[in-house]
């Protein structure tokens, strides 16, 4: 039940933080801005990612999506927690967006992001056996 709930409000939702940052030019330029202030504060994002992070490539159709974008999640977690604040602080946005992005931080708790960080573990494990029993099968086939 928890994961139904994590994966909807980072991904399938009607506004999904991830997905909302994955079609929003806007969305984008406001992460990857404070992405560069962490860099430039601390000398790394979360997993020490010292590139700034530009795509966020989640495709329900695709079994790849499940991992990937959950490891940007949490390598940028410091990054994504100031967009937030920023929006939620900002008077000029919508109450539902500031609302949204209130949500979005009162979610962040250390049980999500383990969850999240598990998850995304776990997908990336399940996609290195499948591409290494795809490789057995055809040789075995061979």
């Amino acid at each position: 039940m928890r994961f139904e709930e994590q994966h909807a409000r980072l991904f399938t939702s009607r506004h999904a933080l991830l997905k909302d940052v994955q079609f929003s030019e806007c969305w984008r330029a406001r992460l990857n801005a404070c992405q560069k202030l962490v860099v430039l504060k601390e000398g790394a994002q979360g997993g020490n990612v010292q590139n700034i992070l530009r795509h966020f490539s989640y495709a329900p159709h695709r079994f790849e999506s499940f991992a990937g974008p959950r490891r940007q999640y949490a390598c940028l977690l410091q990054a994504i927690f100031l967009c937030l604040g920023g929006i939620v602080s900002d008077p000029r946005q919508e109450a539902a967006v500031r609302r949204r992005a209130e949500d979005s931080m009162d979610s962040m708790t250390p049980r999500d992001i383990l969850e999240c960080g598990l998850a995304g573990d776990f997908w990336e494990v399940c996609l290195r056996f499948s591409s290494h029993s795809a490789t057995l099968c055809i040789l075995f086939v061979m």
